[in-house]
């Protein structure tokens, strides 16, 4: 009786866990384009986050003019991700052996306990409030519909429009993975 629960739990955060992982490298594309469009020189260990940071503002600017016209739905969302992915698989899948080996075993074994730990606590159950008010309701109403005028009219918390729930509705590929959209 408990085993498909522990085995749902693995699935779940390992689901999540890939998740993030090809998140990483679709923003770490961004980022190299980012810096190659601008002309910033970031380099080193950490000029990998810090691309992979300006990824996921290229990811919001990018479903913030996205959404003006379309639903951020599962289309979007290929339409973002999938050359990016495919990027990164080209050019930069030899290079990842090498920073992998770089870090030692030790800290590529903290780093993967870290995540799953992160990915235990995000496959819980939400408890805020404002999450089944009004941020799940923003999140469906970006997948279904462009921007909508007049939507704080119907609610008035709708009419907030975060950007962070513009990029929220890009993970749920509306309508194929309902099951995660939280």
């Amino acid at each position: 009786m408990n085993s498909p629960s522990i085995y749902n739990f693995i699935k779940d955060s390992t689901f999540v866990m890939f998740s993030w992982m090809l998140l990483s490298m679709a923003f770490f594309s961004y980022g190299v384009f980012m810096t190659k469009l601008f002309g910033i020189k970031i380099s080193g260990k950490r000029g990998i986050f810090a691309k992979i940071w300006l990824g996921f503002t290229f990811c919001i600017f990018f479903f913030s003019i996205y959404h003006l016209l379309l639903p951020i739905n599962a289309i979007a969302s290929c339409i973002f991700y999938l050359p990016a992915l495919v990027y990164f698989l080209l050019y930069y899948l030899k290079k990842l052996k090498p920073l992998i080996k770089s870090l030692g075993g030790l800290k590529i074994l903290i780093i993967l306990v870290t995540l799953f730990s992160a990915s235990i606590i995000a496959i819980q159950p939400t408890t805020n409030y404002d999450t089944g008010l009004y941020h799940l309701n923003s999140i469906r109403w970006a997948n279904e519909h462009h921007i909508v005028k007049g939507l704080g009219n119907l609610h008035g918390r709708l009419g907030f429009n975060q950007l962070f729930f513009l990029y929220s509705a890009s993970l749920n590929f509306h309508p194929l993975f309902n099951e995660y959209a939280l």
